[in-house]
């Protein structure tokens, strides 16, 4: 048996969770090095004792990984160490084993350098991970058990919601490193706002080894479409997606996504592709966006053969809308009125122009959230003829403009 060793260096997998290329998100690539060590003591700690700790390591997605371990059996000189760096030497490996027996359940949480080391509770308000969306679990590892072992996946998003994959290994008499592959992720997480990763691992045998060597999740399946970019922007009353491609190959075509939660998404245009690309292509989709607040906007990229995967999430605060401006009277004397409907705390500028584009009255104003009244006051002074009024909201963006006339 080796020595009972498990490198926590996975421990720092969460800082580069994000730190994705494509088809695969890297929680831990175990290359950097970290100094993390729990150790049970035959005899002389309970069964039932746990012990936790916050390893700090740079090679794990979030900077940092919280390991749990738990004694459940006596064994015969069963003593268990989780570190990076044993007497000089550095373990590029997350490695744990139990000697002659013992049987030492662990669990590696990935949300961030937090203080919390609560594998139940893990922090839920950091940044988002990574997209997991058609991705699905791997490790690169050895594991040799008479028995038989259980490795859980489990993932958390933003409002608590969980989903986990799972694979249960009989009869492990090899110690050579594979990749092992989970199934799909089942639950109801977001699995594009995930904010919280967990690895555990059971058995019933007394004696065994693991050594991980890499965790991340990975697309098997990957399409063949490089897309560079996709942003959302508003643009007077609609918003505007767009997006880059690198290159594709059999891609047929973009479906343009949105929602209002980040969860639920329903299609609401189609984009053809160029099918076959080395070259880069841009994309344009405008929608009118009648709602107001937050807008979540994604693509589902599908091939010829119907393989398919989605894009990054991306937001878009639906700020004024022309349908939400009133202005009144069109034939003015001394003033102008205007009922804005604002779906926040924002402020405006209205500006009056002549005929020539001379700016004759600006006002900035603070709008409250819901209905507001604005009088454009002192117009008596100007000379009779067609005016415009212009309302602009957040970035500048110009809202409505309309023709008044002064009697």
């Amino acid at each position: 048996m080796k020595r009972v060793l498990l490198f926590t260096s996975i421990i720092g997998l969460t800082s580069q969770l994000y730190a994705q290329s494509g088809n695969e998100i890297v929680i831990d690539d175990l290359t950097s090095t970290g100094n993390c060590d729990l150790s049970f003591a035959n005899l002389i700690e309970p069964v039932g004792s746990v012990k936790q700790t916050e390893c700090i390591h740079s090679g794990a997605i979030g900077g940092s990984a919280d390991v749990s371990i738990t004694k459940q059996q006596e064994g015969a000189a069963s003593i268990g160490y989780y570190y990076a760096v044993v007497s000089g030497t550095t373990y590029k490996s997350f490695e744990l084993s139990t000697g002659n027996g013992g049987i030492f359940p662990f669990s590696l949480t990935y949300d961030g350098i937090d203080g919390n080391t609560d594998p139940n509770n893990p922090t839920l308000t950091g940044p988002v991970l990574g997209d997991f969306t058609n991705k699905t679990l791997r490790i690169v590892a050895s594991i040799e058990a008479a028995t038989s072992v259980t490795l859980t996946g489990k993932i958390w998003d933003g409002s608590g919601n969980v989903s986990t994959t799972q694979i249960v290994l009989t009869l492990q008499p090899s110690t050579l490193s594979q990749n092992y592959d989970f199934p799909a992720w089942t639950g109801t997480a977001n699995l594009a706002d995930v904010r919280a990763f967990q690895l555990s691992y059971t058995t019933a045998q007394g004696s065994h080894d693991l050594s991980i060597d890499k965790i991340s999740v990975i697309n098997l399946n990957p399409l063949p479409v490089s897309l560079m970019n996709f942003t959302a922007s508003n643009i007077g009353s609609d918003v505007e997606l767009k997006w880059n491609t690198a290159s594709e190959i059999n891609t047929k075509c973009f479906d343009v996504e949105s929602s209002y939660d980040a969860k639920t998404f329903t299609p609401i245009g189609k984009v053809a592709a160029k099918g076959n690309s080395t070259e880069m292509s841009t994309y344009l989709f405008s929608y009118e966006e009648k709602s107001q607040g937050d807008v979540y906007y994604r693509l589902k990229m599908t091939d010829n053969d119907g393989t398919f995967t989605h894009s990054k999430i991306v937001k878009i605060n639906s700020i004024l809308r022309a349908e939400d401006i009133e202005i009144f009277p069109t034939v003015f004397g001394q003033k102008v009125n205007c009922t804005l409907n604002s779906h926040s705390d924002q402020k405006a500028v209205i500006e009056l122009f002549n005929v020539n584009g001379l700016l004759c009255k600006r006002i900035t104003t603070n709008l409250n959230k819901g209905s507001n009244f604005i009088a454009i006051e002192g117009l008596q002074e100007l000379a009779c003829g067609t005016y415009y009024l212009q309302i602009k909201g957040e970035e500048n963006m110009i809202i409505t403009r309309k023709k008044i006339i002064k009697n």
